[in-house]
């Protein structure tokens, strides 16, 4: 309507008017903003989209040593398998690196290992393949682990979309799935509705897991059979998701109200922490990730303790050879090769949690390599305040601690800190592939997280002491007001 290629659009779809707690903000035809239900958020106030076009330029402190800096820092040239599998077959590579070694949560986490992964791994995204229309990256990016993709023939023929890396990790391999096309197809049905594709992958793969033990029935599913693998049953549910019609109303309130209110018993077999899912590693399997979906705020998060990425930034330091240095050798998908020792976990998680702040506080990818030198050498020059790592890691920790507290304000402590089937992860162990036999011993691993953190071990709030160290004193004064704080 305006006319102008440059304006940039953030908009919900049906979904979103539809108040499906799924429903994500949508970038056309880049991303989204899938997580947590935002575009139900924006749904709720009748607001559609929002729409933006810039026209003045951004002004850095020190242009000459910005421009310096970030060409030193680019990761041109970074030689590891997981830059190498970015490069060439995009991010739905997760699938190539966690399926074989019995790190991924297949069906629904009744299985570790994957067979058929092959059918629906990176190689099937590279460039000039069966698929690929042509990769792209964000702005100045040397990875390009994103990309155009195109259904050539058979049932899903002249299907378009984009990396459908949520598709390939957490619907293809929860929901046992083994095939390309079918994916592609649910993931462009996400991106039109405006539906979180890692979300709806769980919900799916916690459905199929109840058909599986008599749970549900076809009656139920409104005549669908939710068999393992029938994508075509998912395909039209979400269609019945993003519509709240029939099952698909029930699924539509998602991983936590779902299964209260199909009840049953349903409820021990949908894995979310603080009402959100996680995306495709098995906490059984990769200790520190694992211990992480449990401490992040806003629930199983992939992003605010992002292990492999984070520890990226640090490696070669004193820092992170203290940190990390008793773990064996990092695996190509970022998990130990052992069980890490309790002791020191807490500390690792807490400075990937602070540098994962600083990364998303700073708008960078995680997946661009570099080195938080570097990033600290970047914003002084971008900004004119100089910041050190230290300054950096410090930083971090207040933005944490405060998002901590806001969930505090909101009644949540340590038993929050907790998959909601919790047994699933402390007591049943993998039963096969590299990790077979191995729990989540989850207690003494948030002991030695709530003491890294500084905060009270037996109920997980946060304390005067250390907010005050921080300078958080207004946090302190409205924490104290409820109780909410040792």
């Amino acid at each position: 309507e305006i006319g102008d290629p440059e304006i940039q659009v953030m908009c919900i779809g049906q979904a979103g008017e539809n108040l499906v707690r799924l429903a994500s903000v949508i970038n056309p035809p880049r991303g989204a903003g899938g997580r947590s239900g935002m575009g139900a958020v924006m749904g709720s106030k009748n607001l559609k989209a929002i729409a933006v076009r810039g026209t003045k330029a951004v002004k850095v402190a020190r242009p000459e040593e910005f421009f310096r800096i970030c060409r030193e820092s680019t990761i041109f040239g970074r030689t590891e398998p997981r830059y190498e599998h970015l490069r060439a077959g995009g991010s739905p590579i997760w699938v190539d690196l966690l399926a074989p070694i019995g790190g991924a949560g297949v069906r629904n986490y009744t299985k570790a290992l994957y067979p058929k992964w092959a059918g629906i791994s990176g190689e099937k995204f590279r460039a000039g393949g069966e698929f690929t229309v042509r990769k792209r990256g964000c702005f100045s990016c040397p990875i390009d682990c994103s990309g155009f993709f195109n259904v050539k023939s058979g049932e899903f023929e002249q299907i378009i979309g984009r990396t459908p890396e949520a598709g390939t990790t957490i619907i293809g391999l929860k929901c046992d799935i083994d095939s390309i096309p079918p994916l592609l197809k649910l993931q462009d049905l996400c991106d039109q509705y405006g539906i979180d594709s890692v979300s709806i992958g769980d919900v799916f793969a916690w459905a199929m897991d109840c058909y599986s033990r008599n749970i549900l029935t076809d009656e139920d599913c409104d005549g669908l059979s939710l068999e393992w693998g029938n994508y075509d049953a998912l395909i039209e549910l979400t269609h019945k998701m993003a519509k709240r019609e029939g099952f698909g109303n029930i699924l539509a309130e998602g991983e936590k109200r779902a299964p209260q209110k199909l009840g049953r018993g349903s409820d021990k077999f949908m894995h979310h922490v603080k009402g959100m899912s996680p995306p495709g590693e098995d906490p059984r399997a990769n200790k520190l990730y694992g211990l992480a979906y449990y401490t992040a705020p806003r629930g199983a998060d992939h992003l605010s303790a992002n292990t492999i990425w984070a520890r990226d930034l640090l490696r070669g330091t004193d820092l992170e050879k203290k940190l990390f240095g008793k773990f064996d050798k990092w695996g190509s998908a970022g998990a130990e090769k052992k069980t890490p020792s309790v002791e020191g976990i807490g500390a690792a998680l807490k400075t990937c949690e602070d540098v994962s702040a600083i990364i998303n506080s700073a708008e960078v990818c995680t997946r661009t390599g570099g080195s938080f030198e570097y990033m600290a050498k970047a914003l002084s020059a971008a900004t004119g305040v100089d910041f050190s790592v230290e300054k950096l890691l410090s930083t971090g920790e207040r933005i944490f601690n405060v998002e901590k507290a806001f969930n505090s304000r909101e009644g949540l402590t340590r038993k929050d800190d907790n998959f909601a089937a919790a047994e699933k992860f402390t007591e049943e162990p993998l039963a096969e592939g590299d990790y077979k036999g191995d729990v989540l011993n989850l207690d003494p691993m948030l002991d030695d997280y709530y003491n890294a953190r500084e905060w009270d071990q037996k109920t997980g709030l946060q304390t005067k002491t250390k907010l005050k160290e921080l300078g958080l004193d207004q946090v302190i004064s409205e924490l104290e007001n409820i109780n909410a704080i040792k």
